[in-house]
């Protein structure tokens, strides 16, 4: 059976139709997920996401022939909502990072938060090591603090700083490289 027929079929209100169509396109739907998140619970939410818009909004497909073409945008569409979604989640961190940064927000409370654990001898190391880092990656030019801190502290991939900064992945590179040279003089003093 073609695409275009089970469309029909679905919009006629054949409803094992929808689940021939589905097990047509899942791996297509998983690997499209899965080159935009790498990460399978986002990968499974994005598919499910997009299954179900495929199933509300196939009356609006205008060629039943230009299904797969339609589907993949759809599929794609919803990764980059749970991109986007995901990382407005982490500039609400990373803004308040800059406030640390910046000396804005309060350091004891925020560093009551981060360093929870229960060994009182590493909390109090890695306190004092994080204190005295912050107060030195305060002293780098602000565009490089936030990827240097990313990088450095986060372990966050170089690809996804320049997402997170609004630059190429080379210019998160570039921007950790000089926030490093810059840190490497400032505790060098």
């Amino acid at each position: 059976m073609t695409d275009p027929e089970l469309i029909a079929g679905i919009l006629a209100g054949e409803a094992g139709y929808f689940h021939t169509l589905f097990m047509r396109y899942e791996k297509l739907a998983y690997g499209i997920a899965w080159k935009y998140l790498n990460q399978e619970a986002d990968v499974h939410d994005a598919t499910q996401a997009a299954w179900c818009r495929v199933y509300t909004k196939l009356n609006t497909l205008k060629n039943a022939k230009q299904f797969k073409t339609w589907f993949y945008s759809i599929v794609a569409n919803e990764c980059l909502m749970l991109l986007r979604k995901t990382y407005r989640k982490k500039e609400v961190f990373f803004t308040d990072i800059r406030k640390l940064l910046c000396h804005e927000a309060n350091e004891d409370e925020y560093l009551d938060d981060l360093m929870k654990t229960d060994d009182p001898t590493k909390e109090l190391e890695d306190r004092e090591r994080v204190r005295l880092a912050t107060k030195a990656l305060a002293h780098i030019k602000e565009e490089h603090q936030l990827p240097l801190f990313l990088h450095g502290w986060l372990n966050i991939k170089n690809e996804d700083i320049g997402v997170i900064i609004n630059r190429t992945t080379e210019g998160a590179k570039s921007r950790i490289y000089r926030g490093r040279r810059e840190l490497r003089d400032i505790m060098e003093r």
